[in-house]
């Protein structure tokens, strides 16, 4: 294609190309828009942009493209907003319906489960409460708190092997109460869980 006509006059505009110190430079007056690398590349020309921006909007040409830019970006981001809240909505209904279905499962299962424990294993979490409190009361009274627990870790030890049977527990529950600053640890209620 030589080139276009232009609309105030009735001669072609050639195509001029020099070289420059990169290689062929095209000519001020005309340049190419490359869109597309298969497409042939759109050729515009500087009479033609001169008269829509210069004749018809005057100096308020950028102005108004510029906000017409605007407007456009800022339609297409309120309708990506509007379908990221759509798919993040479905989505939080999703995730909230199965943590509701999993928490009602759940409180009906522990709510099952308490409903069977037997009055002896209420009378033995009683007893596992006491016995934690009863080692952790030595540090009401100032400066005995881990000579108290010394004296008080044998017969923790005793007490948990006659309530559970077995010796790991008494051995945690006797070294639980010797040892300094492990108090906090309610060995026999754990135990009562476990079990």
């Amino acid at each position: 294609v030589a080139g276009l006509r232009s609309p105030r006059s009735t001669r072609v505009l050639r195509r001029s190309w020099n070289i420059g110190p990169l290689g062929p430079v095209e000519s001020a007056e005309a340049f190419r828009i490359y869109y597309l690398p298969f497409v042939e590349p759109l050729d515009i020309d500087g009479t033609i942009l001169d008269q829509l921006f210069g004749g018809w909007l005057g100096p308020f040409a950028p102005l108004l493209v510029g906000a017409i830019v605007f407007w456009i970006q800022g339609q297409i981001y309120a309708v990506r907003r509007e379908q990221e809240g759509r798919v993040l909505g479905s989505a939080a209904k999703a995730v909230g319906d199965a943590a509701a279905a999993t928490a009602s499962g759940a409180a009906q299962s522990l709510t099952e489960k308490l409903q069977r424990v037997p009055a002896e294993q209420w009378l033995k979490l009683f007893l596992c409460l006491a016995l934690d409190l009863a080692g952790d009361a030595t540090f009401l009274l100032p400066g005995l708190g881990e000579v108290g627990d010394v004296a008080f870790a044998p017969f923790e030890a005793l007490a948990l092997r006659t309530l559970f049977g077995g010796t790991v527990i008494s051995v945690l529950g006797f070294a639980e109460e010797a040892l300094p600053f492990t108090d906090a640890l309610p060995t026999a209620t754990t135990g009562w869980v476990l079990q």
